[in-house]
């Protein structure tokens, strides 16, 4: 049982309670109100029956120390903590008005590619954030990433992070920590971790989101995690043809089962995406092209049809000829077009000019006639 549980009108600390926003193993979360500065607020309250327990109690003062010392547009920040009038320890911390990546992928919410590459490389910012604090988030998963209405990422809960520097914050040899799914092999064989077990859950959060499945499934935690150490991932590409092979390379590094084989820093791993959503972008552009493109075809014919005489539909180059063999000439198409133009006007200004000419010379023969009348 979690203990005291709170309603809207209650107060946590001066704070006022509006709704509950969810539940987890440690704690409860409201939506709350602060009357001091008119926001809101979210309150992380810690379970009242884990009171006795140390560990709890330190993991939870330790998420406290660990998110005030990153000052980071994508890692929520904590305002405040302290205690109820119950010795109940709560956090007060910045309000997401948005869902997790994990309601994003129940609701299949329907993001490019591009987007969900630019979340990518926000988290990616997040997390480098905390490593350059000595901070190491070790249960990254769908869950503990929101996205805000202005579609910036958050990275929350660092219940389960280990501070490079606080002896109390590292895990006995062989003690097992995270989540399953997203779980790097040598979380999931209980062995030290660095910020190379942060990448590898981070590859697979954003294969799930992506793929819309886990990297991995088996009937048990433990068959999921020997899969982790052992199989490897279907290509994301296969799995969602959207993805291009470039960003699935980028996954697949973070996926490697030695942390030798990753990405080693935060910003080689920046480098890479930032790149290949330049490429997404580019290959963006060039489709918007080719739709422009597809406009200007029927128009040429119109012309060139206009020009020889006849008025006969003409099927659409981008109907009979593959898009990888018409992309190549639009400018030639588009200079066709033009000097077919040009050289309709040049006619036009032409039989202007005898027009002209014959009616000058009419006007010339009239007033010499009446000189001679």
């Amino acid at each position: 049982m979690p203990g005291i549980e709170y309603s809207a009108g209650d107060r946590i600390g001066g704070y006022v309670v509006l709704s509950l926003i969810g539940r987890g193993g440690m704690s409860v979360v409201y939506k709350g109100y602060d009357e001091l500065l008119n926001r809101d607020v979210a309150i992380k309250v810690l379970h009242s029956n884990l009171l006795n327990d140390v560990d709890a109690l330190r993991r939870f003062e330790r998420e406290a120390e660990a998110i005030s010392k990153i000052k980071h547009r994508n890692v929520a920040q904590i305002y405040s903590f302290g205690q109820t009038e119950d010795n109940v320890p709560f956090l007060i911390l910045e309000y997401i008005d948005g869902p997790t990546f994990a309601q994003i992928i129940e609701k299949k919410v329907d993001f490019s590619v591009r987007e969900l590459t630019e979340f990518m490389i926000q988290a990616v910012e997040g997390f480098r954030a905390a490593y350059q604090n000595d901070i190491i988030h070790r249960d990254i998963k769908p869950q503990n990433l929101m996205l805000d209405y202005e579609n910036v990422v958050k990275v929350l809960d660092f219940g389960l992070a280990k501070i490079l520097w606080d002896e109390t914050s590292k895990t006995v040899e062989g003690t097992i920590v995270g989540t399953p799914y997203y779980m790097s092999p040598e979380m999931a064989s209980g062995r030290p971790i660095d910020h190379r077990g942060d990448i590898y859950s981070l590859g697979a959060t954003f294969y799930h989101i992506l793929a819309r499945r886990p990297v991995f499934e088996a009937d048990t935690p433990l068959g999921i995690m020997l899969k982790h150490t052992t199989a490897q991932p279907v290509p994301l590409y296969l799995v969602n043809p959207k993805v291009s092979i470039g960003l699935w390379e980028i996954i697949q590094r973070m996926l490697e089962k030695d942390p030798n084989d990753r990405y080693q820093t935060y910003d080689e791993l920046l480098s890479d995406l930032k790149m290949e959503l330049l490429a997404i972008q580019n290959r963006e552009r060039e489709s918007a092209d080719f739709s422009d493109y597809k406009e200007i075809i029927p128009l040429q014919e119109e012309v060139s049809s206009l020009q020889s005489g006849t008025s006969e539909e003409t099927p659409a180059y981008t109907d009979t000829i593959p898009a990888s063999e018409a992309v190549p000439d639009i400018e030639s198409e588009r200079r066709k077009r033009a000097l077919a133009i040009d050289i309709d006007a040049r006619k036009k200004s032409s039989w202007g000019i005898v027009v002209f000419f014959i009616a000058f010379l009419l006007v010339i023969s009239g007033v010499v006639g009446l000189m001679f009348s």
